[in-house]
């Protein structure tokens, strides 16, 4: 049995406890996909699920998301999120899955009954998004022409923001401790972040936790990320305007060459009616699939069988045709027949002996100041079934199985000590 996953796995079935809260308590007020309603295929994006706590005291239990289509038949592994609510309380919590395809469904649930399930909206393709953050507080907002975003649902680990590439700001948000930590990680990451001026006409100066954005310079570096500040309102821009100094500000658009659209066609096959492109995890995974098979000594096999075939014909049959007593012939015969039983069936073992085996790719991408970020491709291949727990160290996990249309028995718990 061969399983690969994105990051890790755990196929250890979850077991209710005792301490979990009535589910007919729990609201699920709203849902939203990315940052601005569409997400890009292939990658690690936040779902973002505002909860109600219905009761006065507090509710503590589990979100369980998992991937199906057609509502009747599941793909990949379960995630699940523990849930804390102080009484009466509604805030956001945030889970991010990996989407490979915009043609499935994707359900939350929360209990056992049928009124503690919903299927979600359907995702929507789209590019890495660029949004306005604002405070759903302020009743002053004017329209523009830039899709936005309530600051609250801005990830609180970087793992979670590939789906972003910039963020356009004309007042602080109120990010602290790990939301503030995943932006600035995010621009050393390349993130791109535009500062507009706000309602008075000047750009908005930062908290201490967000002061590498008071720079004087109207464009700086910080990392790999680059901030831009614009003298202009939200309001007056154009569309066309925010697309040449936002939208696609540097962006170089290059006719495709011979070469890159061979390579595509090469990358392209037809699953069912529906036109796949295969991502680069999917490369790493074949590689890795490769080193993890279990092989038979074929070479071994082979030598056997024909020994076996030369000890019955002609040695047992000169024995029987030659020798007066036929004791001797059964001798030979059932001697040969037990040591090649025995011989067939070591080397037909899986992997004739093998045991079971984990082969790994990780990449590191530094985040400054001795912090990086890692994307792990695991492949674990065991001999026989059975429950198997893997753990990776380090905060702001999220996992996939990356499994196109197979379902895995088994659960993902992402965040600090996830498995």
């Amino acid at each position: 049995m061969i399983l690969a996953c994105l990051i890790a796995i755990t196929t250890a079935q979850r077991a209710a406890t005792a301490t979990e809260s009535d589910p007919d308590l729990l609201l699920v007020v709203e849902t939203y996909w990315g940052f601005d309603g569409r997400v890009p295929l292939h990658e690690f994006v936040p779902l973002s699920i505002q909860l109600k706590n219905l009761g006065p005291t507090p509710w503590q239990g589990t979100i369980e998301l998992s991937r199906v289509v057609r509502g009747n038949r599941q793909f990949g592994a379960t995630i699940i999120e523990e849930v804390h609510l102080q009484g009466d309380e509604t805030r956001w919590m945030q889970i991010a899955p990996y989407v490979i395809d915009d043609l499935e469904d994707w359900e939350i649930r929360w209990g056992d009954g049928d009124n503690h399930v919903i299927t979600l909206p359907p995702v929507i393709k789209g590019e890495h998004s660029t949004v306005l953050v604002y405070d759903t507080d302020d009743v002053s907002q004017s329209s523009s022409v830039f899709k936005r975003m309530p600051q609250e649902r801005f990830p609180t680990s970087v793992t979670a923001t590939h789906g972003l590439r910039g963020i356009v700001l004309d007042q602080v948000p109120f990010w602290q401790g790990a939301r503030a930590r995943a932006f600035l990680d995010w621009i050393r990451q390349g993130g791109r972040v535009y500062l507009l001026q706000n309602s008075e006409g000047t750009f908005p100066v930062f908290p201490s936790a967000l002061d590498f954005l008071n720079s004087e310079q109207s464009q700086f570096q910080v990392g790999a990320g680059t901030i831009k500040k614009i003298a202009a309102k939200v309001e007056d821009f154009t569309l066309n305007e925010a697309r040449s100094q936002i939208f696609n500000d540097d962006v170089k658009q290059t006719e495709p060459t011979e070469q890159s659209q061979t390579k595509q066609k090469q990358q392209t096959s037809v699953y069912g009616m529906h036109e796949l492109v295969w991502s680069k995890h999917y490369d790493t995974f074949k590689k890795l699939t490769e080193l993890s098979v279990f092989k038979r000594r074929w070479w071994l096999i082979y030598i056997a069988v024909f020994s076996y075939l030369a000890v019955l014909y002609p040695g047992c049959y000169t024995i029987g045709v030659q020798q007066k007593k036929v004791s001797q012939f059964y001798f030979a015969f059932f001697a040969a027949a037990c040591f090649f039983a025995l011989t067939f069936g070591l080397l037909g073992q899986v992997g004739g002996q093998s045991k079971n085996r984990v082969r790994s790719i990780t990449l590191a991408q530094s985040l400054g100041e001795g912090d990086f970020e890692l994307t792990g491709w695991t492949v674990l291949s065991n001999i026989f079934a059975g429950e198997h727990s893997v753990t990776f160290p380090g905060s702001g996990q999220v996992y996939s199985t990356t499994q196109e249309a197979e379902y895995v028995n088994g659960t993902l718990n992402p965040g600090t000590g996830g498995n």
